[in-house]
């Protein structure tokens, strides 16, 4: 099958008890985690965190198996260890002065280059590649699906918070990751070719190492024949995780089958996606987006009806038509930072510090990444069952 995919969830490692995040990743812990995923598990460029990297998927149902077993086994083998996973952006609480780089010759190099920043990459985000039929066209595609990144930052958004203070922001994540070099939206590239040159610029002038060292909120694959979406929060809710992989491959293809679909990008198009993601990031799915055709501001939930009716065929294509509609419950029931929010508000009713109802929200994110809380309606949770570890596929 065409356009297959990976999807890549990035998770904080915590203290059982306390909720911090962890200063050193316990050997015993990884060790566990690699005897049961294998390469599926992987470390990250700070001790607190972990990734869970899916093999190479082709369909829906693989896509949820697969998800399904490494969240329940990690999430298994870190309670046997005292220690929980947190699927957001950012951790509500946590300082990242206090945070350790992980040894490897290439986090190495990225913590020489960025220094103090590493230890301020505190974030964790959901990346998806979808595989590109003609690898050749990835970079006019990656130019021409800006306009649509912002649906990403508002579905995803689950970074309200940083180190113990609400942020004002529903996605934080995005405006933090800024600070780091070559981040952000990408040049908007006409071509490979240009794309190319400017790769062999930064590494014959010794910039970077290769073109890994590029982390755009989407961006060519430097290892497969992907596309790979970087915007979008780690999401708390392993079905949004999903749905959101739906839609980038929905728009992923429809941008291949169709070269005139879309916003072509040019001068005034570009600010105005920048503007649009600075809109997803401050109000996540209440935003409003501005739309050029119109030259007005609509409502978010107005252009993604609008989104997924336009990639209905591709959906189909793909049997992916029921993860894409799901997305119209997201606004509804709220994404994983509404629910944040509601969890630290409750918790200044009843008399608690800024700093201290943080906590209640690491507590909220803690059981609703392993399954013990799931999303409800807007403003709420609802009780479920724990998620339950399953046999190796």
């Amino acid at each position: 099958m065409e356009y297959r995919f990976g999807i890549e969830e990035e998770f904080f490692v915590v203290n059982s008890t306390t909720l911090e995040t962890v200063q050193y990743l316990p050997e015993r812990f990884v060790k566990a985690c690699k005897n049961q995923l294998g390469d599926r598990v992987s470390t990250e460029l700070l001790q607190s965190q972990i990734e869970l990297v899916s093999p190479i998927l082709s369909s829906p149902g693989s896509a949820r198996e697969c998800i399904r077993e490494q969240r329940s086994t990690a999430l298994r083998l870190a309670a046997s260890h005292g220690l929980g996973l947190i699927a957001a952006g950012t951790h509500p609480a946590a300082n990242w002065a206090g945070q350790v780089a992980t040894t490897s010759p290439r986090y190495q190099i990225v913590s020489n280059e960025l220094q103090m920043l590493t230890r301020r990459n505190l974030l964790c985000g959901l990346h998806v590649h979808v595989e590109v039929p003609d690898p050749s066209r990835r970079v006019e595609l990656m130019t021409r699906l800006q306009p649509y990144l912002p649906l990403f930052v508002a579905l995803s958004s689950s970074s309200p918070f940083w180190r113990g203070h609400s942020t004002g922001l529903l996605s934080y994540r995005p405006v933090a990751y800024s600070e780091l070099p070559r981040t952000g939206l990408p040049p908007a590239f006409q071509n490979a070719q240009e794309y190319d040159d400017y790769v062999d610029l930064l590494t014959a002038s010794d910039a970077i190492p290769d073109a890994s060292y590029i982390w755009w909120a989407i961006r060519p694959s430097s290892r497969f024949p992907t596309l790979e979406l970087r915007a979008s929060d780690a999401c708390t809710s392993a079905a949004d995780s999903l749905a959101l992989t739906a839609l980038f491959r929905c728009l992923v293809r429809r941008l291949f089958v169709d070269e005139t679909a879309g916003i072509p990008m040019n001068h005034l198009v570009a600010p105005i996606v920048a503007e649009n993601m600075w809109r997803a990031c401050r109000e996540s799915t209440g935003c409003t987006i501005i739309d050029m055709s119109r030259r007005a501001a609509i409502p978010f939930t107005d252009w993604l009806d609008e989104i997924i009716q336009w990639l209905a065929d591709d959906a189909a294509a793909l049997g992916v038509d029921t993860e894409l509609k799901s997305l119209t419950a997201i606004p509804v029931r709220g994404t994983s930072a509404h629910h944040q929010r509601s969890a630290y508000e409750r918790a200044r009713q009843r008399g608690k510090s800024s700093f201290g109802a943080t906590r209640d929200v690491v507590q909220w994110l803690k059981g609703a990444t392993s399954g013990e809380l799931l999303f409800g309606s807007a403003g709420g949770v609802v009780a479920g069952p724990a998620a339950r570890p399953m046999e190796k596929a």
